[in-house]
């Protein structure tokens, strides 16, 4: 006699697998613990090889941006990773997956707390990497600051000097005719402080 075990997304793969047993008048059987993680294991493997189908179709054409090598209990997996995915989903549906069907080989149940590593450990793996892909992106798109060519040693008078840089890319008459605004000076000076600056560029 078979029975149809319906799983809606969403649901807790647990619950439903209890609800079902107690549907179906199981709840007084000696084996019940047993068969609740069966099904329970089953149920995600079920939702796993969903998930894995929807993302092959998705990523038909795609290739994985990277694989996340990870061990469990012994087992080597290698974990695609594709565009766009939320890493913390692919972090709980391999999890929810893995590591039930490991537990079970080594003859027990994976506590709460182990699929809550399992699960904390592959999401800041991935979004580890994720960081690390984007900060040479940020680097690109940040604007260099321009370089420092020589710094003029003005003398103000009354014993007062002040430095006047110049940077790459500057205009020299703008560098002139604004170290004069800020100190004061008479802009009958811009010319000496531009043939300056213009002999300090050619010497370089």
């Amino acid at each position: 006699m078979s029975h149809q075990l319906n799983y809606y997304e969403g649901d807790s793969p647990d619950v439903t697998a209890q609800l079902f047993m107690e549907a179906n008048g199981l709840t007084n059987d000696p084996n019940y613990a047993s068969l609740v993680q069966q099904l329970t294991n089953l149920i995600r493997q079920n939702i796993n090889d969903i998930v894995q189908a929807r993302t092959a179709a998705a990523n038909a054409d795609a290739k994985p941006i990277f694989n996340v090598p990870v061990n469990l209990g012994g087992t080597d997996f290698e974990i695609p990773y594709f565009a766009n995915q939320d890493p913390a989903v692919v972090a709980t549906n391999f999890c929810d997956t893995q590591m039930p069907a490991i537990s079970a080989n080594m003859g027990r149940e994976a506590a709460p707390e182990e699929l809550q590593q399992c699960k904390v450990f592959l999401f800041q793996t991935i979004t580890g990497i994720l960081d690390k892909a984007q900060k040479p992106n940020e680097a690109e798109t940040q604007p260099k600051e321009p370089a420092l060519l020589f710094t003029l040693d003005i003398d103000l008078g009354d014993g007062k000097n002040a430095a006047l840089p110049f940077y790459e890319g500057e205009n020299d008459e703008a560098v002139a005719h604004s170290f004069c605004q800020k100190y004061n000076v008479d802009v009958e000076n811009v010319p000496f402080l531009v043939e300056e600056i213009r002999r300090q560029i050619a010497n370089l």
